[in-house]
């Protein structure tokens, strides 16, 4: 990972805690103390220990035990796919130009609440060109990448802007020309696949989330993907139809 990561010297890091979150957080760090869990530096996003129990606690609505048994698995999961050391692993440069080319999503600035905007042509996606060079395993991989860079890397020069903590994204998924031909059972394993990396194992990571330009097919669709996205993280999602 090439860029380096700012310093959380001088930033508040203190989040708005949910009530109850406090005493949770207490009896979660006990339990991982207990339990001698390596939930190690190479873990963390910007910020530190602090603010990613946090996430795992209110993914798992501030249930420490619930919370603990998803950092066991996380921590399972980093070692298992040597997610640590994910950026020693490049994919070949034809796979990283085809998917720099035809995956439309761009970061392109931050929101009033100094958080990433992640703005992405859903529709416009060339999947049938990607999976053409790249298999699903590749896919996968250039997207933990991302999630390693945006929580390590991102996430502090958000924060650096605003002085505070800022650690989640808002999404706008611009869905003009989608249509159900386009939900084929390779494009469902790979959105089944992506979410519940992100369910699991980067919680917390969405402030908001607005789908624009939304036709008629993407009710079918999101009917397909909603079930990978738990009530908290629905309740972040808008949806704009296309007038």
């Amino acid at each position: 990972m090439a860029d380096a990561v700012p310093s959380s010297e001088g930033l508040d890091l203190s989040a708005l805690a949910w009530e109850g979150e406090e005493t949770a957080l207490i009896d979660l760090k006990k339990m991982l103390e207990d339990k001698k869990i390596d939930f190690t530096a190479a873990t963390y996003g910007f910020g530190g220990q602090e603010i990613y129990l946090r996430k795992f606690l209110r993914a798992r609505q501030l249930d420490p035990v619930k919370a603990l048994l998803m950092i066991e698995n996380n921590v399972k999961w980093r070692e298992e796919n040597k997610v640590d050391t994910c950026w020693d692993r490049l994919l070949e440069n034809e796979k990283r130009e085809t998917i720099a080319k035809l995956y439309w999503a761009y970061y392109c600035g931050h929101d009033r609440m100094g958080n990433w905007i992640y703005l992405e042509h859903t529709a416009a996606i060339n999947f049938e060109g990607l999976f053409a060079t790249c298999e699903l395993p590749d896919l996968l991989h250039a997207h933990i990448q991302l999630q390693e860079y945006q929580t390590k890397v991102r996430y502090g020069i958000a924060s650096a802007r605003k002085s505070e903590v800022r650690a989640r994204t808002t999404n706008i998924m611009d869905m003009r020309g989608l249509s159900m031909s386009m939900l084929t059972s390779t494009i469902k394993d790979l959105i089944s696949k992506i979410s519940t990396v992100n369910q699991d194992n980067y919680p917390e990571g969405l402030y908001q989330c607005f789908i624009v330009n939304a036709p008629w097919a993407f009710t079918m669709i999101y009917a397909f993907v909603k079930p990978f996205l738990n009530e908290h993280t629905q309740n972040k999602v808008k949806v704009r139809a296309f007038p």
